[in-house]
């Protein structure tokens, strides 16, 4: 009898390496089948998305891309002397309004967006990440951000106070970046890019452009008088069975940038169009000659910052991008960076 247990307990480990089911022997040589339970765990697990999509990408700074090494990408000025500048990879920094430059550093990813709250320290955005310095724009560290799309414009107004447009929201700090609040945007559409200028802790405007095409595009400015918590609208360019602004901004070029020097004076920096001003807070706007003025052709300003109504700078995105500088409120414009700039033959 044992002798026949021996073999039936080795024919069922026999069994058990083909089935579902394991074997026992009872003393008096009869089996009993025992089940084995399911089990929800497969033996090799692998993550799978479903079928026909993929996992969505973790959010990265932006990488440079062909040849945007060689671009002029960015700047800003805290006053008519202390300015920075970033040409591809290359930061600049200027302490005498722009006659000299000084290579500071090189930089790891392409800069959308560039601020400069003092001499020492600033802030610029790439993708949807913040970097920030405090030693000139000689070394960055990455800003803890609670974002995950792409940072189409910010505003520091000094070492505290900023606001930052991520999609259709608005981030707001008042202690350096450590803590953000958020209310949304009243653009609506983030697509093309919003864009934000503040002139105070209170007052502040935000530019909506929609989806351009053929050089033209509708646009609406928006005004804050609580640090962006509610939005009035100032002005569009017209929208057949849409809101009828107070104020008419040109639907003529692509918006990349609002500037506000106070309550009263701003700049709209258009590509396929050019410069815009306004003097009655952005209720009307005229046109401001840069690229004719420098003989580069057409009118592709892609930001701007004045010191006064006479003073400023504008970047103009022709070819690989110049910095120009005004002195006579936009009636004549010279080249101040790159400082071996020769005008292309016309």
């Amino acid at each position: 009898m044992t002798q026949l247990r021996i073999i039936f307990l080795f024919l069922c480990l026999i069994a058990t390496a083909f089935s579902a089911s394991s074997c026992s022997s009872n003393d008096d040589g009869s089996s009993t089948a025992i089940p084995t339970a399911p089990s929800d765990t497969p033996t090799n697990p692998t993550t799978r998305s479903p079928i026909g999509t993929t996992p969505p990408a973790e959010p990265t700074p932006r990488a440079f891309q062909g040849d945007e090494s060689q671009e002029l990408t960015a700047f800003d000025f805290t006053d008519q002397l202390h300015g920075w500048v970033t040409k591809g990879h290359e930061f600049y920094a200027t302490m005498d309004g722009g006659q000299n430059w000084v290579l500071r550093g090189t930089l790891e990813f392409y800069v959308e967006q560039l601020q400069a709250v003092s001499s020492d320290e600033g802030w610029f955005s790439s993708g949807a990440f913040l970097f920030h310095t405090t030693d000139g724009g000689m070394t960055w560290t990455r800003k803890e951000f609670p974002n995950s799309v792409r940072i189409s414009d910010m505003e520091f107004i000094d070492p505290e106070y900023g606001w930052v447009l991520a999609g259709k929201e608005l981030f707001s700090t008042s202690d350096g970046g450590e803590t953000w609040s958020v209310n949304t945007s009243p653009c609506l559409s983030s697509e093309a890019g919003p864009v934000v200028s503040f002139v105070n802790e209170a007052i502040g405007w935000i530019g909506c452009p929609s989806i351009p095409g053929a050089g033209s595009q509708l646009k609406a400015l928006y005004r804050s008088d609580d640090s962006g918590g509610h939005w009035t609208l100032i002005s569009n360019s017209g929208l057949p069975g849409g809101t009828i602004a107070p104020g008419h901004v040109p639907a003529g070029g692509y918006m990349h940038d609002v500037f506000f020097l106070d309550e009263l004076n701003g700049w709209i920096s258009t590509t396929r169009g050019g410069l815009i001003k306004t003097s009655d807070g952005g209720l009307s706007w005229t046109w401001v000659s840069v690229g004719e003025a420098l003989s580069v052709g057409d009118e592709f300003v892609t930001s701007a910052r004045f010191f006064s109504l006479d003073e400023g700078y504008a970047l103009v995105s022709t070819h690989d991008g110049v910095l120009a500088h005004t002195d006579d409120a936009g009636a004549t414009w010279s080249v101040t960076f790159p400082p071996d700039y020769s005008p292309l033959p016309q």
